[in-house]
C-alpha cells in the first residue's frame, strides 16, 4: 500500500520566513536540528502518488526553466519522498526529484548560514560580554557539531552551508533518484549511519548496519551538513 506523502507548499520567496525562526525572547537562530517545525504554518496537501506531485507542479507552474529564468521558485516542501517516482517517465522522474528537493536544500542552507552569521557575530566579541543565553546557545552548537575543543575556529569549519549541486548529486546517487529503500522508508537520501547520539534508525537486511532515519527530508539534508 502507498503511504500517504505530505506536501507544504507556500507561493513566496524563502528568505521572507526563514530570518524570523529564533530563540523566545532572544535573537539567537535555532540551528536547523533543534527546529520541530521548520515550514511556515500552511495548509497541508497529503498527495498518494510521484503523479499527484507532478500534478501539483505543473498546476501552480513550478518548473525548473522557471526557476532559471526567474531566479525565484514557488516554494513546495515536500516532507516525504513518494514511493513509486520509478513509475514516472525517465526526464519526469529526474526533474520532479530535482524540484521536491530544491527548496528544502535551500531552506536548510539558509538556517545555516543565519546561524553561522550570529557565530561569527558573537566571535568578535569578548566571551566575558556574552549573555547567559548566548553562552548556552554556543555551547549547544559545539556539541550538535561535534567540536570537543570548544574553539569557534573549529566549529566554522563545520557550520558552513553545502553547494546546492553537491547536495542534489550527492541525493541523486545515494537514493537512486529518490527510489531507495532508506529514502522512502525513513527520509535519509545520503546513506548516514545512526550517530554516536542515537535516535531513529532503519536497518540493512541482517541488521549489520543501522542507517539514520528522519522524520523529514529537512531534518535528514540538515542532518547530513553537520556529520
Amino acid at each position: 500500500m502507498s503511504l500517504s506523502k505530505t506536501l507544504k507548499h507556500i507561493f513566496a520567496s524563502l528568505l521572507f520566513f526563514i530570518s524570523s525562526i529564533c530563540l523566545a525572547d532572544t535573537n539567537l537562530p535555532l540551528s536547523p536540528e533543534k527546529i520541530s517545525s521548520p515550514y511556515p504554518n500552511v495548509k497541508v496537501t497529503t498527495l498518494d502518488s510521484a503523479q499527484s506531485l507532478i500534478k501539483e507542479f505543473t498546476t501552480h507552474q513550478y518548473s525548473l526553466d522557471r526557476v532559471i529564468k526567474e531566479h525565484s521558485m514557488p516554494t513546495f516542501f515536500v516532507e516525504n519522498l513518494p514511493d513509486d517516482l520509478n513509475a514516472l517517465p525517465v526526464q519526469e522522474k529526474i526533474s520532479g526529484f530535482i524540484r521536491l528537493l530544491l527548496p528544502t536544500i535551500i531552506e536548510v542552507n539558509e538556517h545555516i548560514s543565519a546561524v553561522r552569521e550570529e557565530v561569527i557575530a558573537l566571535s568578535k566579541r569578548p566571551t566575558s560580554e556574552w549573555t547567559k543565553e548566548e553562552t548556552l546557545w554556543m555551547h549547544n552548537l559545539m556539541d550538535s557539531y561535534f567540536v570537543k575543543t570548544q574553539n569557534i575556529d573549529d566549529l566554522l569549519l563545520r557550520l558552513n552551508v553545502i553547494p546546492v549541486g553537491m547536495v542534489l548529486a550527492q541525493g541523486i546517487d545515494e537514493s537512486g533518484w529518490g527510489t531507495s529503500y532508506f529514502a522512502i522508508n525513513g527520509n535519509s537520501l545520503y546513506g548516514e549511519h545512526l550517530s554516536s547520539k542515537g535516535g531513529k534508525y532503519l536497518s540493512t537486511p541482517g541488521g549489520h548496519v543501522k542507517v539514520a532515519a528522519f522524520d523529514n527530508l529537512f531534518a535528514g539534508m540538515h542532518a547530513t551538513c553537520i556529520t
